[in-house]
């Protein structure tokens, strides 16, 4: 289970009473210190979470058991004696109340070998259950490693051991026995990771009525991940309720598992170990914006000196630039998930591409243009067959910080825009046909980027119809003014719409995140709202601001030296601000359409012609 709570305005999340409010909730949410309180608390819950840029309805859990006229409960602590209730906000409803509270000394028995000098009392777990929703708190574990740094490490790892004995007494005592008359969940709000970057937490859902399987959402379409906002309307459909409308998340479901060859926890570890590889990874590359920064600078620099030496490093930048999309998207298949043979085998393969492209003037363009053409038909068949390597992709979204579980990322949605445009032109030069097969080539590619059961990025499919409109009208007509992008630009936003609405219309567990946004009590407003601030963030506090700006200068460079190119590079440049202003992380997106575009553009030297006028040999340039 994804574990992500909200982040306040700084960046800070709110740890534990936050991950318990989240669940509550059905949505990530946010909890101040005042949380510690639990129940009586809630409305300086209430308070921290109006700073938060999405709704967040407190204590829906609650109000769902109680407006079906059943009972809750909360039974156990996670805090020692004297110390937070906030396990409370789970069950509490929109008003503060839980039928059933035994969360303070009740729960807990004094042991004086034990952290905090107390533990959980086995005997408070054995009452009858709540005639509705029970949520039982087993603290021992969470209390031995926040005890540790007051230790010893021996005396810390021997109280994390009892701990984990007393939890399999735990699971094989009172949650075997409630298992044969009502459905459990099993889960851990908050990973014990959480402050190194892990937001994948163990869950289970007891019984299964003999079915084994990985637990997936339509949240995130992913066998084995859900997420905390998933845990609402999962509770809802386990007691044949709707969820509440405002929720984001959706119930979770069982798809059959591979082979087991291991019992299903040890199968579990080994999934979240690959995730966190994965996601390890995409943490450290990142897509290397400052790279990208540099390699920009230096093409946008050798375009402005004619010494035939500045020439050949602007050929190895563009032939690196191109090259770091498609070396991200295609190693993870084939390299170990490990820091340094990924590093180094990133290194090779951009070392490689731009050694092609520095000390072969003459075969620089061909190698820029297949480059880029690979880049295009990878994501497009990659698209097309449920988008594996998007998942696993080095420069794309990451299940651990969960901003996107499957489709397109923004970074791969910029990145092959620019290059569809400059590769894909090729084939517009053909007499018979050319530009109607390069047409449909791109249409398709937008149609996936931006189809629920594929790409699912919308702001992703706006930028495409617009540059690569822009493209397709420049090849037929012979130009693509500003009228005619303006009216691509009206266009996309119709084919948004029709997306929007066939999204709307599908079945609740079938939308994409973007119907459940659109579809939620805030709508349109609200998520152009978080776009946009998300967009000024970037462009004040990540070096992809830097990317772009670098990027710009080259396209800066491309429109000055190569003036003929002009056609192609309006083309590039309507994608990239069309990517700015319609996707979430805009900079992100616009920035690598600008430098793959740009790149594979400046490396057509000689043979550009092609890109201006189908159908005409290329011009001579002085």
């Amino acid at each position: 289970m994804n574990a992500r709570t909200a982040r306040l305005p700084g960046g800070h999340e709110g740890g534990l009473a936050a991950a318990y409010v989240s669940l509550g909730a059905g949505t990530r949410a946010a909890a101040g210190p005042g949380a510690d309180a639990g129940a009586r608390a809630l409305d300086a819950v209430r308070r921290v979470n109006r700073a938060v840029d999405h709704p967040v309805p407190v204590g829906a859990l609650g109000d769902l058991a109680h407006g079906l006229g059943l009972r809750t409960a909360v039974i156990g602590s996670d805090a020692g004696p004297g110390q937070g209730r906030s396990a409370e906000l789970v069950l509490a409803d929109s008003t503060g109340a839980v039928d059933r509270l035994s969360t303070g000394p009740a729960s807990l028995e004094r042991w004086v070998a034990a952290p905090y000098g107390v533990r959980a009392r086995l005997a408070a777990y054995r009452a009858p259950l709540a005639a509705g929703l029970t949520a039982w708190v087993f603290g021992d574990v969470g209390r031995a490693r926040r005890y540790a740094p007051l230790c010893v490490p021996a005396a810390a790892r021997r109280h994390e051991r009892e701990a984990l004995t007393r939890l399999d007494a735990f699971l094989a005592g009172p949650v075997r026995r409630a298992a044969r008359s009502a459905a459990i969940l099993l889960l851990a709000p908050d990973p014990p990771d959480a402050r190194r970057g892990d937001r994948l937490a163990p869950i289970l859902l007891l019984p299964l009525a003999g079915r084994r399987g990985r637990l997936t959402s339509a949240s995130t379409r992913t066998p084995g991940v859900v997420t905390n906002a998933d845990v609402l309307p999962t509770v809802a459909a386990l007691l044949g309720a709707s969820p509440p409308p405002r929720g984001v998340g959706r119930a979770a479901m069982v798809v059959p598992a591979e082979r087991a060859a291991r019992p299903p926890l040890a199968g579990w570890a080994g999934l979240h170990a690959a995730l966190a590889r994965t996601a390890r990874l995409q943490a450290l590359f990142g897509g290397m914006p400052l790279l990208q920064a540099a390699l920009g600078l230096a093409v946008a620099g050798s375009l402005l000196v004619t010494r035939p030496r500045a020439g050949a490093i602007g050929s190895a930048a563009c032939g690196a630039l191109v090259a770091i999309p498609l070396a991200l998207l295609l190693l993870p298949a084939v390299v170990p998930r490990e820091p340094i043979q990924a590093t180094v085998a990133v290194a090779a393969c951009l070392l490689a591409a731009a050694a092609l492209c520095g000390l072969s003037p003459r075969r620089a363009p061909i190698v820029g243009v297949v480059l880029a053409g690979a880049l295009t038909g990878a994501v497009w068949l990659d698209l097309a067959t449920g988008a594996r390597l998007q998942r696993a992709a080095w420069m794309s979204y990451s299940v651990m910080e969960g901003a996107r579980f499957y489709g397109i990322g923004n970074e791969y949605a910029g990145a092959v825009c620019g290059a569809a445009i400059v590769a894909v032109g090729l084939l517009a030069a053909r007499p018979a046909g050319g530009i109607w097969l390069a047409g449909g080539l791109l249409a398709s590619l937008a149609l996936l980027i931006g189809l629920p059961g594929a790409g699912a990025n919308l702001g992703g499919l706006a930028g495409a119809c617009v540059g690569f409109g822009a493209a397709a009208l420049g090849w037929w007509r012979g130009t693509a003014g500003r009228q005619t992008i303006a009216l691509l630009l009206v266009a996309a936003l119709a084919l948004a719409a029709v997306v929007i609405a066939a999204d709307l219309l599908a079945a609740a567990g079938s939308q994409s995140h973007i119907g459940r946004a659109l579809g939620s009590a805030a709508g349109l407003p609200s998520v152009a709202a978080r776009k946009a601030a998300l967009n000024v963030h970037l462009l004040l506090h990540s070096p992809w601001s830097l990317a772009l700006a670098a990027s710009g200068t080259l396209l800066a460079g491309v429109r000055r030296v190569l003036p003929g190119r002009r056609l192609a590079w309006n083309a590039v440049v309507a994608g990239a601000a069309a990517m700015l202003v319609m996707n979430d992380s805009g900079v992100v997106a616009a920035a690598l359409c600008a430098a793959v575009g740009g790149a594979t553009l400046a490396l057509a030297g000689p043979v550009g012609g092609w890109l201006d006028k189908p159908g005409h040999r290329p011009h001579t340039e002085a």
